[in-house]
């Protein structure tokens, strides 16, 4: 699609150039009328692509709840889950989230960044048993080394390869879930049935660790 917006736009630049009037107007607002289509119905695709995906996912995890452009959530076991999608180039992640507030632990799973999320109180969590520059701070390291010895788990975290402009986190703080993925160009729609699946097989991990009473 960049590739036709850029010969539109050319188009309405060229028509200036070596035009005269009125056919420089004419053509040009061909190509202008041209790029608003362009740009409309791709929106629309694009819209319509992540309606898809996320009713995929809320169907597999649970049951939907709402949808909106970009943002969206779904109900598993009573719980609500919050789903973000990128909005534009300032804004490019996927973000989820829900609460289990009767899990009293807090730990980050990221990978190396240059800003890095921290929450006071989490130590850098040695002998890491994943592989790549994947880095763990836990306020309790046994709890989340014990929880890094479930299959699900560590398919889930390598689910999200390092490639450059990426990134990835999970931060859980005492029962408030989130992960955040910024994923490669292209791979924006999938994006959001991965970060709805990551969520939900967390869930599943983590309330077995909340307390009854």
């Amino acid at each position: 699609m960049g590739f036709v917006l850029i010969l539109s736009m050319s188009g309405v630049a060229l028509s200036f150039l070596f035009l005269s009037f009125p056919s420089n107007f004419v053509f040009g607002g061909a190509s202008l009328g041209a790029t608003i289509a362009i740009l409309y119905f791709h929106n629309r695709m694009e819209k319509k692509a992540r309606l898809d995906v996320f009713y995929q996912a809320a169907n597999t995890f649970g049951r939907p709840v709402s949808f909106e452009n970009h943002s969206a959530a779904f109900e598993r076991d009573g719980t609500n889950f919050d789903i973000e999608c990128p909005k534009d180039k300032y804004n490019t992640a996927f973000h989820a989230r829900f609460s289990i507030p009767k899990v009293e632990q807090s730990f980050v799973i990221q990978h190396n960044a240059l800003f890095k999320k921290s929450i006071p109180g989490c130590v850098f969590v040695e002998n890491s048993p994943l592989r790549g520059l994947i880095f763990l701070h836990a306020s309790n390291p046994d709890f989340l080394l014990n929880l890094l010895k479930n299959k699900n788990i560590l398919n889930e975290i390598y689910n999200y390869p390092e490639k450059v402009m990426s990134n990835f986190s999970i931060v859980f703080d005492e029962g408030s879930f989130e992960i955040e993925w910024t994923p490669p160009l292209g791979e924006q729609i999938d994006g959001l049935f991965q970060v709805c699946q990551t969520a939900a097989v967390f869930y599943d991990e983590l309330k077995k660790h909340a307390k009854t009473s």
